[in-house]
Parts: C-alpha cells; sequence; structure tokens
C-alpha cells in the first residue's frame, strides 16, 4: 500500500497557451501498481497530466489497480496550442488513468485540458470497476471525461459530478 497525502505538485507551465513541454506528468504511476492512495494533494499546472501513466497500445500489462483518489485538486493541467484550439486536440488532463477499480471522488479540476482520461487502448483491452464520484469541473477546455470510446467498459459508476463554464 501507498498513500501520497497533502503534497502539492507545481509545474512549469503556468501559460497554457502554446508553452513548451516541461514534465509530462507530475506524479507517475509507471509499472504494475497496487493499492495506491492520493489524497489532499494539489497538481498545478502540469504541462500534460497532474497524475499520469504509461499510455497507448502494449501497455495493458502495466496498469495499476485499486488507485483511489480523493479530494485532490487540479489546476491547468494539459494544454492547448491557440486560444480558439478544437476541444478535442487539446491534450492532457488531470488525471490519466487506465486500469481496473480506479474510484476518483471528491476532486475539484479547473481550467484543465480535461478532468479524467482513461487510454482509449485496444479492442482486447478492457477496464472495469471504474468510479468517478461528486467531483467538480469548472472552465476546462472540453467535456471532461474523455474514456467512454473505450470498447470494453464494464462495472463503470458516473454519479454525483458537476461540469460547469466548459
Amino acid at each position: 500500500n501507498v498513500v501520497f497525502e497533502g503534497f502539492t505538485f507545481q509545474g512549469f507551465a503556468s501559460n497554457r497557451i502554446g508553452t513548451t513541454a516541461d514534465l509530462e506528468s507530475m506524479l507517475g504511476l509507471a509499472g504494475t501498481n497496487y493499492n495506491i492512495t492520493i489524497r489532499n494533494c494539489r497538481f498545478l499546472n502540469a504541462y500534460s497530466f497532474g497524475i499520469g501513466l504509461p499510455a497507448g497500445p502494449g501497455t495493458q500489462n502495466i496498469r495499476s489497480r485499486l488507485v483511489n483518489i480523493e479530494n485532490c485538486y487540479f489546476f491547468t493541467n494539459g494544454t492547448a496550442t491557440t486560444t480558439n484550439e478544437v476541444p478535442s486536440v487539446a491534450r492532457g488532463a488531470g488525471i490519466l488513468g487506465a486500469g481496473d477499480d480506479w474510484t476518483v471522488q471528491g476532486c475539484t479540476f479547473e481550467w484543465c485540458a480535461r478532468d479524467y482520461e482513461i487510454v482509449h487502448g485496444t479492442a482486447s483491452e478492457t477496464y472495469s470497476g471504474v468510479r468517478y464520484l461528486n467531483n467538480r469541473s469548472l472552465s476546462c477546455i472540453t467535456i471532461g471525461l474523455d474514456w467512454l470510446t473505450s470498447t470494453n467498459c464494464t462495472d463503470i459508476l458516473i454519479q454525483g459530478n458537476s461540469w460547469t463554464n466548459m
């Protein structure tokens, strides 16, 4: 079991428009991790992701499982290249997650490209036991939850969330 509690992760990308890359993720979950709790933390100005992990085809065997992210604050995570960029090409999110039994609850996402993005994956990958509960998204570039196009989602619960000024 690993617990991160009360940390502030501060990136360099305070200008969300046309900035150059700095850290890809403020807190990276690399490898197959189990029983991780991240609570009462702040993720500020990440170029791509506040919390991230290896993504893309072929990474399904290194996904973290049993991850709980609770009462965290994400501010300006992700980027856009112009002020009028089409939302679908905005890059990054507060959280990039892939794995089973992820719970994100009580978090606030403000001025992020997206709030929670699950890697789209391949036809053989599955996502199960994902909970997205009682979160707030304010003034994000896109509507947020960018993962419903994953091909094999089961046991997904989205409840009590709010998205404003999107």
